[in-house]
């Protein structure tokens, strides 16, 4: 895993991204970190390829995305994502949230295809 966390700073809505190069790698780095973020790490483009997956801007916490898989299989590259939200029983925290994580996996010209599905987490 190259990054994740809670708050995305210049992505309001839930996409996922497949980076080929360094440019566009720069470009999403500016769009999660700003100017306040850690050092774009040094991806061998020739071997890897870069998936960064948002689930969009949230009014509270209590929200996450989680990558489960990455499989090729009949042609097609498929990511398998779980959006994560709170259930009825939470009391979420106030504040703005903007889950994402970016992986790094091996190249392949295969189209990409997405699974996702909401797992509801129930509070105490």
């Amino acid at each position: 895993m190259l990054a994740q966390g809670q708050n995305a700073a210049g992505v309001n809505e839930r996409v996922n991204y497949r980076i080929a190069d360094a440019g566009q790698l720069n470009t999403l780095w500016q769009m999660v970190y700003t100017n306040n973020g850690p050092v774009v790490p040094d991806i061998d483009f020739s071997r890897k390829e870069v998936l960064a997956l948002f689930d969009g801007s949230h009014s509270t916490g209590g929200y996450g995305i989680r990558l489960d898989g990455v499989h090729d299989k009949d042609g097609v590259r498929t990511i398998n994502i779980t959006h994560i939200e709170p259930g009825d029983s939470c009391v979420p925290a106030a504040g703005i949230t903007s889950p994402f994580v970016i992986v790094e996996v091996p190249k392949t010209p295969l189209p990409l295809s997405h699974d996702e599905v909401t797992q509801i987490t129930q509070c105490e």
